[in-house]
């Protein structure tokens, strides 16, 4: 239910970026070292796959071998027969995509390029969408309202998340005991209780979590970095939750004031 399929499991082991944060599914568990003339894994993606597949790049082989670019070739072949029909399959998994673009996106998800670039912090992101979404931690822009409480959310499928809070809907069950969540990762994180799984180590110190935002909360300890801060005083917190305890202090002073 929340295992990946075997075949992607085995064969990409988690390793870290440059910022030490996010799970990056290096490239190398899927291509040799050698590398291709391309600024990019994913350029052998780039054929008219809009237009039904097309014929793939033809890179030259390197110093006679042409393993990697065989590879390179047949892979671009499977995911361009695959799309001729209604479906686009990945070579690599059994994940398929309606639209060529999709398909694309999730390419990434192996070869865990992020070639996007936040302008204001170290994170990068695999495609122009998620940097959007990441962008707004920093706006602190929220446009999706809950129309039961003063929640709001900076993503759609975060506030479709936050309503099952009133509705009380935990259609995902733990296959341990009887905990039972209203979102998938929710679920991943609590059988990490059981598993005892922290596959999110500190470059700087001991420090292993079982969720990459528990590592970039830590990692600030590092960095001093304090992103969150206080519309109404000079505070500044490295974690929400703690701006969030900070504004009841400005909350409980008001109200004392008003009786």
């Amino acid at each position: 239910m929340i295992s990946a399929p075997s075949s992607v499991t085995n064969s990409f082991a988690p390793t870290y970026g440059k910022s030490g944060v996010e799970p990056n599914y290096g490239m190398s568990q899927i291509y040799p070292k050698q590398e291709v003339p391309s600024s990019s894994p994913l350029d052998v993606l780039d054929f008219s796959m809009s237009e039904g597949g097309g014929n793939p790049p033809k890179y030259p082989p390197q110093n006679g071998n042409d393993s990697l670019y065989q590879q390179l070739l047949t892979n671009t072949a499977k995911v361009s027969n695959k799309y001729v029909g209604n479906n686009s399959e990945c070579p690599n998994c059994n994940y398929v995509a309606h639209r060529a673009q999709n398909l694309k996106r999730h390419i990434i998800t192996h070869t865990g390029e992020r070639p996007h670039s936040c302008s204001v912090c170290p994170y990068r992101a695999p495609d122009v969408s998620s940097l959007r979404v990441h962008m707004k931690t920093h706006t602190g822009e929220r446009p999706y309202e809950c129309p039961h409480c003063s929640y709001k959310a900076s993503q759609k499928s975060t506030l479709r998340n936050h309503l099952k809070v009133h509705t009380g809907e935990k259609p995902y069950p733990c296959t341990f005991c009887s905990y039972r969540s209203s979102n998938q990762t929710n679920l991943n994180s609590h059988v990490k209780t059981h598993t005892g799984e922290k596959p999110y180590s500190c470059p700087h110190c001991s420090y292993c979590a079982t969720q990459s935002g528990a590592l970039k909360c830590h990692l600030r300890i590092h960095t001093g970095e304090k992103p969150f801060a206080c519309t109404r005083c000079p505070y500044k917190a490295a974690a929400l939750g703690n701006l969030r305890s900070h504004l009841k202090v400005h909350a409980n002073s008001t109200n004392n004031s008003n009786q």
